[in-house]
């Protein structure tokens, strides 16, 4: 739902800073999503570890 609203907003909009910083924001976002999933199981493997 939020993607898409996200998508919606960028077209939407005329100014091109705006739809970069849209865009600059959400693959920040991913990038942080993708970090946070990737640590989660390292996590998991140093609790078992300890």
């Amino acid at each position: 739902m939020v993607p898409l609203t996200i998508i919606s907003l960028i077209y939407r909009t005329e100014d091109r800073r705006r739809v970069t910083e849209v865009a600059t924001i959400l693959v920040l976002n991913i990038v942080d999503v993708t970090f946070c999933l990737l640590l989660v199981p390292f996590q998991i493997y140093l609790l078992i570890l300890f």
